[in-house]
């Protein structure tokens, strides 16, 4: 038997309703203190139906004043289930095939990169200097964020595809009762669980083959081929990782649970192959261009995402307007300050450099501030050993969301900043209001206007000014 599939026996039984043991069809009439007929009304019973007769009298007696046992609830038969017709290694081998096979998540990670540095991509004829401990941390930092990314919508899809996995079920009247929320959370979590080890692998196995097989023997190439090729290989071995670790963990996945969990699994990762290409893409673009930053200052710098807003005053009410942007370096060309127009601004990774010239009262006078925002590693707390992540990627790239970093404006762009917090049109230079927790939290208030949404549903679109 395979160690996938569980006893017969125990899928043979599950969901029957215990029955009582049948009496035997002559009835032994006896003194018993029943509420039922006595022996002499038993007697007379006898002689007026017969035996068979009182025999299923009494059987209706007893079964009348014997508590009724609720019906056993199941666990539905998924749609995996029903496919492979109860073979669970083979219904897990399509759950891992979606993941480390042609056509499943690590794939798509690989069609991402080979059109990242094609043709149709990032591909330039004036590739960037950059030296090979840049290039490696570029590698594992795009790797990292990807599956970390990868990861966070497969998840997020289970609570839906698990739900959905057992009305499926019910529906098709495979489940007898009512299918137990204990079972439906409890392959929720199975499946959770199993998703984060198969991320997790992948990280490992980035981290032990990149220091092992990468650094130090990239072939000698472009700095975006070295970039591209890197992780090909990479993802070869994390492929690997990631499919043994999934059939690890569903072949010990108990019953029975252990099909609705691989269901809900098997749909999520439908679900994410979309989002797997995407998120490699879009880590890949992050951190090719976040690796030729040198300055994140008010001019054209390579890396540096510069956004003008639309002047309006500051008692402007609803979404601010973005008039342009400009995007340079190595690789940032038409196709790829497309990819960057078109997503939201605070999943952007690259520094971004924020201005506006707004107005107040009359409008004659520039009203000028600049937000400066990145995702900066927090700061330490304690001794520590600095990462092997080489500088801009450790200084702008940390991961985690983009955040005000720096915040200059001009003699007016401080009230207007001030005004803007307070709902104000117009605000004198004396004002006590006019403070720095004002200034502060107007910079904070133009960044969340703006942050959710792409500078193309904003009305703009990045272009390629060396200004």
């Amino acid at each position: 038997m395979s160690r996938f599939a569980p006893p017969q026996a125990a899928r043979a039984d599950a969901g029957r309703t215990p029955v009582a043991a049948t009496r035997p069809r002559t009835p032994v009439i006896s003194p018993v203190a029943t509420p039922g007929p006595q022996p002499r009304d038993l007697l007379s019973l006898q002689h007026a139906i017969g035996n068979g007769g009182v025999t299923r009298l009494v059987q209706r007696q007893d079964t009348a004043q014997a508590p009724t046992a609720a019906p056993a609830a199941a666990a539905p038969r998924t749609e995996l289930d029903v496919r492979y017709n109860g073979d669970y290694a083979l219904a897990a081998q399509a759950v891992k095939g979606l993941w480390d096979t042609t056509g499943g998540v690590v794939a798509r990670q690989q069609q991402a990169v080979t059109d990242f540095i094609g043709s149709g991509g990032a591909a330039s004829t004036d590739p960037p200097s950059l030296a090979e401990s840049l290039i490696v941390g570029a590698l594992e930092t795009a790797l990292g964020l990807a599956l970390g990314g990868i990861g966070t919508a497969i998840i997020n899809r289970l609570g839906g595809t698990i739900r959905a996995a057992v009305l499926a079920g019910a529906i098709q009247g495979e489940a007898t009762g009512t299918v137990p929320a204990e079972v439906v959370g409890a392959a929720g979590r199975l499946a959770q669980e199993f998703v984060t080890a198969t991320v997790d692998a992948g990280k490992s196995t980035v981290t032990s083959y990149v220091s092992s097989s990468v650094r130090g023997r990239l072939p000698q190439a472009t700095p975006l081929a070295q970039f591209g090729r890197g992780q090909m290989a990479t993802l070869n071995e994390v492929s690997i990782a990631q499919g043994e670790q999934m059939l690890e963990r569903l072949a010990n996945a108990p019953a029975p649970e252990r099909w609705v969990a691989a269901q809900g699994i098997y749909d999520a990762l439908q679900a994410s192959l979309r989002s797997a290409y995407v998120t490699q893409r879009d880590a890949m673009t992050d951190t090719w261009l976040t690796a030729q930053v040198r300055h994140v200052g008010g001019g054209a710098e390579p890396g540096v995402l510069n956004v003008t807003l639309t002047d309006v005053y500051a008692d402007h009410r609803g979404p601010l307007r973005i008039d342009s942007a400009n995007l340079l370096g190595a690789g940032a060309n038409a196709t790829v300050r497309g990819w960057v127009a078109d997503r939201p601004l605070e999943d952007v990774g690259i520094p971004k450099v924020v201005t506006m010239n707004g107005s107040l009262g009359a409008g004659i006078l520039d009203c000028i501030f600049t937000l400066r925002l990145w995702s900066a590693p927090p700061p330490a707390t304690g001794p520590s050993i600095r990462s092997a992540t080489p500088d801009p990627l450790a200084a702008y790239l940390a991961g985690g969301p983009a955040t005000l970093q720096r915040l200059s404006n001009n003699r007016w762009g401080d009230d207007w900043l001030a005004a803007y917090h307070l709902g104000l049109q117009d605000i004198d230079g004396d004002d006590p209001r006019v403070s720095a927790e004002n200034i502060v939290a107007g910079a904070h208030k133009v960044w969340d206007n703006i942050k959710g949404a792409s500078i193309s549903a904003r009305g703009g679109s990045v272009g390629a000014s060396s200004w």
